[in-house]
């Protein structure tokens, strides 16, 4: 079963985003960002708590993101399920010009740090700027992936190369900024007056498309305190919004797929960049695995801290 190869690369941004306003004013200037997060969801018959930690480089040529997660459930969500899932990302994504190299690495087994061949996926893409105007960009290309996809030659052997194609579209104005991301699977984020105290942001992806369930979306208020041209800069604000999303676990078993909670949520979200809490109610919990009958976890409470500093 194929996962994302590169899962950091919207997440990732979207932190290092948050931080614009703290921003050093040179120009190319390389910021170091620590980072962290506890996610913790809380039904009645199940418990899901995550812990991330990494750190992020970021000038305006390149990104770079080490990421390690820990999530453990109270309860395996299967016969074939570990209890615990340990995830290890790295990416590099660099620009020179218009020419973009993005390069990852991505562990996910049942211990840390597990480097078997088939925990482990590794993408090397390249792409290059068709279009560059003031608003709007468009970059495309491709590369290949190596790892455990699930693909066998026609001897039965494992085959481990996918290709993997490149799409990216930024656009903005201030009626709307945009962004729309194919890397292995499709990523739209946008935000609706981006330039006013009150605004609307949504993001959609999904990595499988077996039910509707398997769109991952987030749609979000947002009052922000400052606007971006504020001395302070756009750095504190509150949010309403609804999430659809899932906690995945590891397989014990390779040809079993792996079992996933899903969940969605109503959340407020109280957001000072350098910290950002969000709490809500979880509702329409169910596991989910491919020839498994579904089964419900009741609802509960969704928490979420998110830390960075920038240096």
């Amino acid at each position: 079963m194929m996962r994302r190869v590169l899962t950091l690369l919207v997440s990732g941004c979207c932190c290092l985003a948050a931080a614009e306003g703290q921003r050093q004013s040179e120009q190319n200037a390389t910021q170091v960002l620590p980072l962290a997060q506890y996610e913790s969801l809380n039904l009645a018959s199940q418990v899901v708590q995550s812990i991330s930690a990494g750190i992020a480089v970021q000038n305006d040529n390149l990104l770079m993101v080490a990421m390690l997660n820990g999530s453990t459930f109270d309860e395996p969500l299967s016969n074939t399920s570990a209890a615990n899932l340990y995830t290890l990302d790295t990416l590099v994504d660099a620009h020179v010009g218009r020419h973009q190299v993005i390069a990852s690495i991505q562990s996910e087994a049942d211990q840390p740090f597990s480097f078997h061949w088939q925990d482990v996926q590794l993408g090397l893409v390249y792409g290059y700027e068709i279009v560059a105007q003031p608003n709007v960009s468009v970059v495309a290309g491709g590369g290949l992936a190596y790892g455990d996809f699930g693909l066998e030659t026609s001897a039965g052997e494992n085959w481990p190369l996918l290709p993997i194609p490149l799409l990216r579209v930024n656009y903005r104005s201030n009626f709307a900024d945009a962004k729309f991301e194919f890397l292995t699977t499709p990523n739209l984020t946008v935000t609706l007056a981006p330039n006013n105290p009150l605004r609307l942001t949504g993001d959609v992806r999904f990595d499988q498309l077996r039910n509707a369930r398997d769109i991952i979306f987030e749609a979000a208020l947002h009052y922000r305190f400052f606007t971006p041209d504020h001395a302070y800069g756009d750095f504190a604000g509150v949010a309403v919004g609804l999430k659809n999303d899932h906690f995945s676990s590891y397989s014990l078993m390779d040809e079993v797929a792996p079992a996933e909670l899903q969940y969605m949520a109503a959340f407020v979200t109280l957001d000072a960049t350098l910290v950002k809490v969000t709490t809500g109610y979880a509702f329409a919990n169910r596991m989910y695995q491919e020839d498994q009958d579904e089964q419900a976890f009741g609802d509960g409470f969704y928490v979420s801290v998110q830390g960075m500093f920038a240096f």
